[in-house]
């Protein structure tokens, strides 16, 4: 009888639902990973019965097992990938939550009330999987798809200061600077197993192999178009003589415009995380 007395309540948790949603919609490209911070679980990408919708639950204090209330929830375009959580059958089925930035786990919660929408938290576990079996956990991965555990450490994330010298190159180009800098920011993308860059490199693909990586994209150049063919460079760690993370290596390019061209170009760089540095260290070019 208990059973029968909740079904018809469930029945009424999309029209909860919706009265939360501001039915606006927006288009995630993939599913972040769900949050826990400060009371309050986030849920950016939720799946029930086909609708998507981004959540918020929040802790109620003083409770053991904790329970959660939904609090808010919006309707959006999404996409089933495996950070996606889903509702069914009254489960909530979170595959990897963060916790307060540091811990990364999978969590299930159960609903205990239909009308307050109220779930408790009836089963977690540590995610540490290890998809390329480097003996480094995904979620202390950077490159959870790469077995490459020593480079694990090197963390491309954050923005980087690089200086550029021209080694080769003619046409037009042949009376510009010989030296350049810019700044470049990476992000890993755990769903698409790579990094995101943003700065001088629209259309970039960044592929890293092991301390490895490349980027080739191209960018608005003054009246004209860069393309960077290949941006090899190679990631060192913190050192004493430099006393933060570098990167080093060469770049192909070529760039085309109204006034002409120069092809076959090519430039020596080199990257720090300090965005402090004015130059590279002597001996570097």
């Amino acid at each position: 009888m208990h059973n029968l007395k909740l079904a018809p309540f469930r029945q009424l948790i999309p029209v909860l639902l919706l009265a939360l949603v501001s039915l606006f919609v927006v288009s995630p490209l993939h599913a972040q990973q769900a949050t826990f911070n400060n009371g309050l679980l986030t849920l950016p990408e939720v799946s029930f019965n086909g609708i998507f919708y981004r959540a918020e639950l929040t802790l109620l204090n003083g409770t053991n097992p904790s329970e959660f209330q939904l609090t808010a929830a919006t309707q959006i375009l999404g996409v089933l990938d495996p950070l996606t959580t889903t509702y069914a059958n009254g489960n909530v089925l979170i595959p990897s939550v963060l916790v307060n930035g540091v811990r990364a786990y999978w969590a299930r919660l159960t609903l205990i009330n239909p009308i307050s929408l109220t779930f408790r938290l009836v089963s977690a576990e540590l995610d540490d999987n290890d998809d390329d079996n480097d003996t480094v956990a995904d979620q202390d991965d950077l490159y959870p798809y790469v077995a490459n555990a020593a480079s694990d450490p090197l963390n491309l994330n954050g923005t980087w200061r690089l200086f550029f010298k021209v080694v080769q190159t003619g046409g037009v180009c042949s009376g510009d600077p010989i030296f350049s800098a810019e700044t470049l920011t990476f992000k890993y993308n755990s769903i698409a197993h790579a990094y995101d860059v943003s700065g001088n490199v629209s259309n970039a693909g960044v592929v890293v192999a092991n301390k490895t990586f490349t980027i080739s994209g191209t960018f608005s150049d003054g009246t004209g178009i860069t393309t960077r063919e290949a941006m090899t460079l190679t990631i060192a760690p913190e050192s004493t003589t430099y006393n933060y993370m570098s990167m080093s290596g060469t770049e192909l390019w070529s760039w085309r415009g109204p006034s002409g061209q120069c092809l076959n170009s090519s430039s020596q760089l080199w990257g720090t995380k300090d965005l402090q540095a004015v130059s590279p260290p002597l001996g570097i070019f």
